[in-house]
């Protein structure tokens, strides 16, 4: 008994209905995003709505052969508007296809990112089959169906009505004119760009291997174009501050917007951190913390600007020692001969300008030993420096001197001015903190030169004395 229950159960599970199978003709007019959605669900075992998306998937295959084959006109028009460029569909636009869309393979359909390229691909063999149908003269009238193209495209995805009805004149004018002659293809549309056969005859996985080739050229040249576009920067902008390199995430400009908005975040932050490790309660005694604060910026100044030229200077021999000192070692590695040759002004020259480019390009890399040597070095001046705690102070520090070590290596460096006690107040270097005034009292935060003398980039903040 327990055998032939077995042996039944075992039945059941050989009896389902086998999948339909793809002919050879229509092997190469298959895409591959529809045929990896159906055999993805074919490894869960056979189901009533699976068999009716693969008849369904034959079906739509053998209409794209057909027209492809008998109706070259249509079928050419109808690639040509598909390769004009894969757009990006929205969410929005596959939930409502999903929704119109009357079909089994659709059903199978779970992940919208991943059936995105499905979608596509089933979009274009409908198109072929209501197509075929519009030839055929079954079907005059255009299906109710999503479309993809841009032309006239809503907010839903969905194209609008691209003919509005004809006037009473117009139609009695349509009536009594003949019939128009249909126009010859023109030779361009004729032809596949890949193999120079007729386009009506190109198979769908054709298709997107010609699409993903398009793609790539597409990206190639993008990177063609902004490296040419960084080459010419650089024999533009070389020594020119005042023509700014677009390429460059690091360019002044950039490097004034964050000194602000360290100004903003961090400033404030290490702010009240000083007043809690100062134990200062009354507002007379800011302008203490202030002066902490600054003094950070000044040093970081004057560190960053020691170590940029020390290791420019350093950049600048190891470019031109092998050029002054040819060498040649023999084969047996024992012997080495090395020949001098005299200094010019055009070698200094040119090993100071792709020195100053190599320190520039390289200058992120730079930063956490920068860093850790202004703190090791400089930091037994400061008092914060020796407190573990003050995680606020070290974090407006490290700060202060990334962004003032980008701006030491700049070609010119850019320039941080700070005003002086009784000095003319300037405004247009700095803005005032707290009340107004003409006389300096104090900064509290300097202003960015695009060079020393040069243009501003950024303003500061002073406080006037009290009138």
């Amino acid at each position: 008994m327990i055998t032939t229950m077995a042996g039944k159960q075992h039945f059941s599970k050989t009896t389902h209905t086998p999948l339909p199978k793809i002919d050879s003709e229509l092997e190469q007019y298959a895409g591959e995003n529809v045929q990896a959605l159906l055999k993805k669900h074919a490894g869960s075992g056979p189901s009533e709505t699976l068999q009716n998306a693969y008849q369904e998937y034959i079906d739509l295959l053998r209409s794209y052969k057909e027209l492809s084959e008998k109706h070259k006109k249509e079928a050419a028009s109808l690639l040509n508007t598909q390769i004009r460029g894969t757009i990006t569909l929205s969410d929005k636009t596959i939930a409502d296809y999903k929704t119109r869309t009357n079909s089994s393979i659709v059903k199978l359909m779970k992940n919208d990112k991943e059936d995105s390229k499905a979608i596509q691909e089933l979009h274009t063999l409908i198109s072929a089959h209501l197509k075929l149908k519009q030839v055929k003269g079954e079907s005059k009238a255009k299906e109710d169906r999503p479309n993809f193209s841009r032309v006239r495209s809503r907010e839903d995805g969905l194209r609008g009505a691209s003919n509005p009805p004809k006037s009473d004149t117009a139609m009695e004018t349509d009536d009594k004119s003949e019939k128009k002659k249909e126009l010859p293809l023109p030779q361009s549309l004729t032809t596949s760009v890949l193999q120079g056969r007729p386009m009506a005859h190109l198979p769908m996985i054709e298709y997107q291997q010609l699409v993903r080739r398009l793609e790539s050229q597409q990206r190639d040249i993008e990177e063609m174009t902004t490296r040419l576009s960084r080459f010419a920067s650089n024999q533009v902008t070389q020594g020119n501050p005042n023509i700014a390199d677009l390429s460059d995430k690091n360019r002044p400009t950039k490097i004034g917007e964050k000194f602000g908005e360290l100004y903003d975040n961090e400033w404030s932050e290490a702010y009240e951190a000083f007043k809690e490790k100062m134990e200062i309660v009354n507002d007379e005694d800011e302008p203490k913390v202030i002066e902490q604060l600054l003094r950070v910026v000044h040093s970081a100044q004057m560190f960053c600007a020691d170590v940029s030229n020390d290791q420019l200077n350093q950049l600048k021999k190891n470019l031109k020692q092998p050029i002054l000192e040819v060498s040649f070692t023999s084969s047996g590695g024992k012997q080495r001969e090395t020949k001098s040759v005299p200094e010019d002004k055009g070698l200094e020259t040119s090993a100071e300008k792709y020195a100053k480019n190599f320190r520039k390009e390289c200058a992120l890399r730079c930063i956490p030993a920068v860093i850790q040597l202004y703190k090791s070095t400089q930091g037994q001046h400061f008092s914060w420096a020796r407190s573990p705690h003050a995680d606020a102070i070290h974090k407006y520090v490290d700060r202060c001197i990334e962004l003032i070590w980008l701006m030491s290596v700049q070609d010119p460096p850019m320039y941080l001015v700070s005003a002086e006690k009784g000095d003319k107040v300037r405004t247009d270097l700095f803005t005032y903190y707290g009340s107004k005034g003409k006389v300096v009292e104090s900064t509290v935060w300097p202003a960015v030169l695009l060079h020393s003398n040069g243009p501003i980039i950024s303003k500061g903040y002073i406080i006037p004395m009290a009138k």
